[in-house]
């Protein structure tokens, strides 16, 4: 199982892919200082029976908020007042804000009803008491999600049981490193398989470098900068036919690796990891690598598009290879360096929740429910008005853009993917569609971590010290050990192996792997 450790790729970043009200409803639209959406007027629903519930909605953005909002709200509402009795006001906040403010607006009793979660740890909020506990109101007004997650991984659940928050069904469930090489010099690398299947090893990578630079010597084939690596954004993981999984945490609390090993192990201390840093060097010292990659403002994408870098380092999977296509060109050639596989997902990047200052939990519940088994609910939320906002295209399930509108002038346009079941998500290639996600999940389920399949998640909540302490190491050394720079790579290793056992990483190891012991005997999962 011990093979030589791949591409250092995706980051735990993303996009995938938030208010407040208190009293009145105009009061929460300004306390977003977004500029949130009015609500609707009252509906001729609420007027005769007075059942209809009002529910504020996080709806989370990086771009601001289009000038359709309120087009979008009404006909939200024109499904949601008569199918559920819940009319919907949706309150935007900026991504960032998010980060900042959740726990301010709950500490001040401000209203949220349905607030999510992206990229935070959600059972910090659940620890602290922020969240409601969701079991009752998932087995009252929740049961198409309840019956999805005994399909999925989508639920969150504490030590004590209680289920907190829930994900959306995502489109596809795997993991595949993959090294992307633009189409511009695709003609260049001969020794690319004609197997679109294939398992690149470090040798087999390190060839289509070499002929890659031969061709064009003044490209670097392989793109990496420090900028790019950090704690919290580490391309590490995808190794050459070896599965890896961080349990719902990150690499600075201890990875499995293989599908069967239940031990946790320091990623960094592994001989796979050394030999990765030591071929990284070779490609470094070979010209494959920018020579100021540690210290350039630029980034991976910025150095990529000006011709400076030949490659993307990510994942595979449909959706991302529709957008490397879109970006690096037809003709754009994964270099897979795994096979598909599943790891725990249940730490998330999209987290659904009530929290406890939410004055409609039931509405709540009943409107998570409708997005999940509407498809054309969520499809509303996620792209807007049809005809205005998108068209459908000639192929199912794939959308364009109408003539004169694309993403800078559309009146609506918010790309996180956290709404409901995408898997009936519309497209906007089909090469992202669902047949090809389908196929890819089916895959991955074959091969699942100890983690996938308990979908454990270390509970770090006691520990954010001594991770600190940790994350700080990482920071001084990745930069310039995963760029190959380092003059001295044994002396600088050993250095940064020292440094992070005296921030304390084997006691932090040690303890996930206590609370992972407990889980899978809790889970009858066999060590």
């Amino acid at each position: 199982m011990k093979k030589k450790l791949l591409a250092l790729t995706l980051a735990a970043t993303m996009g995938a892919t938030v208010l407040v009200g208190c009293g009145s409803k105009s009061d929460g639209a300004a306390a977003t200082g977004d500029g949130a959406a009015a609500a609707t007027e009252t509906t001729a629903a609420e007027a005769e029976d007075g059942e209809v519930k009002h529910i504020i909605v996080t709806w989370v953005h990086y771009a601001g908020v289009g000038a359709d909002m309120q087009a979008v709200t009404d006909a939200v509402n024109e499904i949601t007042v008569p199918e559920i009795g819940v009319e919907v006001e949706f309150m935007p906040m900026s991504i960032n804000d998010t980060m900042t403010k959740y726990s301010t607006y709950i500490a001040s009793g401000e209203r949220m009803d349905c607030m999510l979660l992206l990229f935070q740890d959600p059972l910090q909020y659940y620890n602290n008491g922020s969240l409601e506990p969701l079991n009752d109101l998932m087995d009252q007004y929740g049961t198409t999600i309840k019956g999805l997650a005994e399909e999925f991984p989508i639920t969150a659940t504490a030590a004590d049981g209680n289920l907190y928050g829930f994900a959306p069904v995502d489109q596809y469930y795997s993991m595949e490193g993959c090294v992307y090489l633009k189409a511009d010099y695709v003609d260049a690398a001969k020794s690319i398989s004609d197997d679109p299947d294939h398992v690149y090893t470090m040798d087999e990578l390190t060839q289509i470098f070499k002929e890659v630079k031969e061709a064009y010597p003044e490209i670097y084939p392989y793109n990496v900068v420090g900028n790019g690596i950090n704690s919290t954004n580490l391309p590490v993981g995808f190794t050459s036919g070896l599965i890896y999984d961080s349990m719902g945490s990150g690499v600075h609390s201890g990875v499995l690796l293989g599908e069967d090993s239940t031990e946790i192990v320091n990623l960094f201390e592994t001989e796979e990891y050394y030999n990765y840093l030591k071929t990284v060097k070779e490609w470094f010292d070979a010209g494959y690598i920018l020579p100021d990659a540690v210290t350039t403002d630029s980034t991976s994408t910025d150095l990529l598009n000006s011709g400076v870098t030949a490659t993307a380092l990510t994942s595979f999977n449909p959706i991302v290879y529709a957008d490397e296509l879109a970006n690096m060109g037809e003709g754009t050639v994964p270099l897979k360096t795994t096979i598909p596989y599943y790891q725990s997902t249940a730490a998330g990047l999209v987290t659904w929740t009530i929290p406890v200052t939410a004055q409609e939990p039931e509405a709540a519940m009943k409107f998570y429910d409708l997005v999940y088994s509407n498809a054309d609910l969520m499809n509303l939320i996620m792209w807007g008005i049809e005809g205005k906002h998108y068209v459908k295209t000639e192929d199912e399930g794939v959308i364009a853009f109408p003539e004169g509108v694309d993403a800078s002038n559309s009146g609506y346009y918010n790309t996180f993917g956290v709404w409901g079941d995408r898997r009936d998500q519309y497209v906007w290639n089909p090469v992202a569609g669902k047949e090809p996600n389908e196929a890819f999940t089916k895959a991955a389920m074959e091969h699942k971590t100890k983690a996938g399949i308990a979908n454990y998640q270390f509970d770090t909540s006691a520990y954010t010290g001594q991770l600190a302490n940790i994350d700080t190491v990482l920071n001084q050394y990745l930069p310039a050990l995963e760029c190959g720079s380092v003059s001295d790579l044994d002396k600088t290793y050993n250095e940064f192996i020292s440094a992070l056992k005296s921030a304390g990483i084997d006691t932090i190891i040690a303890e996930n792997q206590a609370q992972f012991d407990a889980y899978l005997e809790a889970n009858g999962i066999a060590k």
